[in-house]
């Protein structure tokens, strides 16, 4: 699928993300320039959105679409400027985690057609197979056009109404990013020496290899997820019931009540249990490779596969 015409995109932001929605949007058809204060990013404007100079003051003008791929401070501090710069039928794009404070404060952009997106997914993972969340803010401009294009790239588009989008989606990042924090955190403050990680059963290689790649990415939107409110202070709260009570039961010895967890747990996955667990029985079934080269008359032993060094703003 591509636009049909050669709308004029300015993508601000050249991490990661950025650099995915320039390729999805180039590749489609558009005319695509960049944004960043990093000149080694490579944009074609150097400098910061929040004071652009002339040069970009004129592509926003020019643009038919905006789509800011930045952290949360830098997006609530591009709206007064896409606001003032930017033609009224200008569509523009965020692809922040945390969507309240920044719609909160999109009232400027309107009557714009305005569309939030998170990409739940690594973009070293590309497209294909992952799912995007989708609020529709304001209908109209090329908000159709962009879903159409990241829905024939194969990803799983899941439309939300804005105010469902944090609720659901805090809860489930803030307790996925907090565990793995937790648990590194653990074996790390256990001592076991690097060279332990080599030699853990196949769930605990996974899940250092999930640690792993967050660890290789920027901080900044697992912050922003962190600090989201309310949902995300539940979230880990949460988690701190699930250990504490498991704490409990082991003082007392009380396998009836894990069993019972275990049962409500397994109610509660419904149809998705049998899927989830051979995802992940494939997942598991992956053999580790060794990281470092071996003399050919040496057996390899398997070792946990080296993060991914791309970095990306969310697993």
């Amino acid at each position: 699928m591509s636009f049909g015409t050669t709308p004029s995109c300015l993508v601000v932001g050249l991490g990661p993300v950025g650099r995915l929605f320039a390729q999805l949007l180039r590749e489609g058809g558009g005319s695509v320039r960049g944004v960043a204060v990093d000149p080694a990013a490579g944009p074609d404007f150097a400098c910061d959105i929040a004071e652009p100079t002339a040069e970009l003051r004129h592509a926003l003008a020019a643009s038919d679409l905006v789509v800011l791929a930045v952290p949360e401070r830098d997006a609530l501090a591009a709206v007064p400027v896409v606001a003032h710069w930017t033609r009224p039928t200008t569509t523009v794009v965020d692809t922040l985690s945390v969507k309240q404070r920044y719609l909160d404060a999109s009232g400027p952009l309107g009557p714009r057609p305005t569309l939030s997106l998170n990409p739940l997914f690594h973009p070293a993972l590309g497209w294909r197979g992952n799912a995007v969340a989708a609020c529709v803010v304001r209908e109209g401009g090329l908000v159709p056009a962009v879903l159409e294009r990241i829905e024939a790239t194969g990803a799983r588009v899941r439309r939300l109404a804005p105010e469902e989008h944090d609720p659901y989606l805090n809860t489930v990042q803030t307790a996925t990013h907090a565990a793995l924090h937790a648990f590194a955190r653990t074996l790390a403050g256990a001592g076991l020496p690097a060279e332990a990680l080599t030699c853990v059963p196949p769930p605990t290689r996974l899940l250092l290899a999930l640690t792993a790649r967050m660890l290789s990415a920027s901080p900044d939107t697992y912050w922003d997820i962190q600090c989201s409110g309310a949902t995300s202070t539940a979230a880990r709260a949460g988690l701190a019931q699930g250990l504490a009570d498991l704490d409990a039961w082991t003082a007392r010895r009380d396998d009836t009540a894990f069993r019972h967890s275990l049962t409500e747990l397994r109610a509660w996955y419904g149809p998705e249990l049998r899927s989830l667990a051979a995802v992940a029985a494939d997942a598991l079934s992956t053999p580790a490779l060794s990281t470092t080269p071996a003399p050919s008359t040496t057996p390899v032993l398997p070792t946990t596969p080296a993060p991914s060094t791309t970095p990306q703003e969310s697993l």
